[in-house]
């Protein structure tokens, strides 16, 4: 006659949730902090491509006016170089052309 209805969560099934949401975060926060990396040097890349590109249509734009005096030669003095900025590690200039 009497019907036991349960209307609450149990303890073990508490903490059990709790250690799957511990679980799955451990796993998850690291491959977010790669992911967002990869993101970083995507967009990094992509706004290099962007800048080489750029330089390119400038560079045929002069070749068509008749003007084929190199991009990076833009300062009023020959020591300085226009693009000393994108250089890599090495020393390479990153955005030259060939």
């Amino acid at each position: 006659m009497y019907e036991k209805t349960q209307k609450a969560f149990t303890m073990m099934e508490l903490i059990f949730v709790i250690i799957i949401i511990g679980v799955l975060s451990a796993i998850a926060i690291p491959k977010f902090a790669a992911t967002s990396n990869l993101a970083h040097t995507a967009k990094a890349k992509s706004q290099l491509v962007s800048v080489m590109s750029a330089m390119a249509t400038e560079r045929q734009k002069r070749i068509l006016r008749g003007d084929h005096d190199a991009i990076d030669s833009l300062a009023p003095t020959a020591s300085s170089y226009a693009f000393s900025t994108f250089v890599n590690g090495n020393q390479d200039k990153v955005v030259d052309y060939p």
